[in-house]
């Protein structure tokens, strides 16, 4: 069985409860509501247009052959990363069990530059906020920037491991170099020697509007063999005109910091000086709570093992979008119909012989997931 990887996805997935991760992995057993939501299918596309759009705002990159195979991808990554001078789209770096493809990595020496594109819209309104008052991480954020400090934390250990190869100091930290043209003493520029991560968000400027008509027609979305979402260019890249940009770099070094557990960011990853770890929102697990390090470790652990962290059922469930599969909820009640004094003291809740709706059933809001796994934990 091919090695399965704690992907940025699965951690964003289960940023709020580390049993989805779970649910994620076995699809099978578990239907996800967001997997079949054409809204949100078409805001995927959207995502992709502007990640094509991304690269053409840094010309000149390599793109490693996306052959689904994560080692071949490692593989080739690492060989680019060998030039002291390069631009990476769908960049594959990896640590151990854990894996990322960064949107546009780009190395200028001791340098590194990850850039995450997303297709949210830039700055945010005074309701929206990326810092609330307290000092956390408003939830709506959230996802942005724990998916770039996942990237930065993997990048960290990756050259940790093979920093000598490609020709790099082993003090590693997060920073935020003027490579991109930022000026680095406004947010906090991380001197002295050693290797430099730089993280940002490239967002869509809502401030600017396109100069350009029917920008979208340069990227035609269509699907490869396999049934996935891919851009393709009507023009060549060198022949197609953005006109004035409408996306724009934001330095994500003080966010990636606080989830990280790093102070202000001018330490390197083992100083003493270290934040609470938890402290960058309110949301945070029990599991985050242990660090990121531990964090990460425990949910790759429960890959590894193919294992599913304790349900905590909560008001959080009320809105889970995973669904038992029918198949599951079918054999879930077989098994409670052998002992049906274990079945939840839950007038609402069907007996576990009645089996004559099970569609309906299924589609209950009560019937998530997590109200499954207590069932069955029950039994």
């Amino acid at each position: 069985m091919p090695k399965r990887y704690l992907t940025k996805s699965l951690f964003t997935h289960a940023l709020d409860c580390p049993t989805k991760l779970y649910y994620k992995l076995h699809s099978d057993e578990y239907v996800c509501a967001q997997d079949e939501d054409p809204f949100l299918a078409a805001l995927a596309e959207g995502g992709i247009q502007v990640g094509e759009m991304a690269k053409l705002l840094f010309p000149g990159g390599v793109e490693p052959a996306n052959t689904r195979i994560k080692p071949d991808m490692i593989a080739e990554t690492k060989a680019l990363l060998h030039q002291p001078e390069i631009t990476i789209y769908e960049a594959a770096i990896a640590h151990e069990r854990t894996f990322a493809l960064v949107d546009i990595l780009i190395r200028r020496g001791n340098q590194i530059d990850l850039i995450e594109v997303k297709s949210k819209s830039w700055p945010p309104g005074e309701r929206d906020s990326v810092i609330k008052q307290n000092g956390k991480i408003r939830r709506g954020w959230q996802k942005y920037y724990y998916d770039l400090a996942f990237q930065v934390w993997v990048m960290r250990k990756a050259l940790g491991v093979m920093g000598d190869e490609i020709g790099v100091m082993q003090n590693v930290v997060v920073g935020m170099g003027e490579s991109l043209g930022v000026k680095g003493g406004e947010i906090g520029v991380m001197g002295g020697e050693g290797f430099s991560i730089n993280p940002y968000l490239l967002l869509i400027d809502k401030t600017k509007a396109a100069s350009i008509d029917g920008l979208h027609q340069y990227f035609k979305v269509t699907q490869d063999e396999n049934g996935r979402s891919k851009v393709v260019l009507t023009e060549a890249a060198a022949d197609i005109d953005l006109g004035e940009p409408i996306m724009t770099l934001v330095p994500a070094h003080r966010e990636v910091s606080m989830i990280l557990g790093d102070d202000d960011g001018r330490h390197e990853v083992d100083h003493p000086a270290r934040r609470v770890p938890g402290a960058a929102r309110d949301e945070a697990t029990d599991l985050e709570k242990r660090g990121f390090d531990a964090w990460v470790a425990e949910l790759c652990r429960l890959i590894e093992q193919d294992e599913k962290y304790p349900v905590h059922i909560g008001a959080k469930c009320k809105n889970c979008e995973h669904r038992i599969a029918m198949a599951k909820l079918q054999e879930l009640n077989r098994e409670a119909s052998h002992q049906p004094e274990h079945f939840p003291n839950d007038p609402s809740a069907p007996h576990p012989n009645d089996v004559r709706n099970f569609r309906e059933f299924s589609h209950q809001p009560e019937k998530k997931a997590g109200f499954h796994e207590c069932w069955s934990e029950a039994l």
